[in-house]
């Protein structure tokens, strides 16, 4: 596998781990009030668009 292929699929590893994370998160958000909730809901949008 060429030094590329390896740095690519290290990069998607740790994006897969990333949006992982940002599940979870989202997740959690059920749990919190609902003013809370929306803050929370758009900083994972952001999140999102990053990964």
């Amino acid at each position: 596998m060429s030094q590329k292929n390896v740095y690519i699929e290290e990069l998607q590893e740790q994006l897969d781990k990333w949006n992982a994370e940002i599940d979870k998160l989202e997740a959690r958000t059920n749990e919190v009030e609902t003013d809370d909730k929306l803050a929370l809901q758009e900083h994972i949008k952001v999140l999102r668009e990053k990964t």
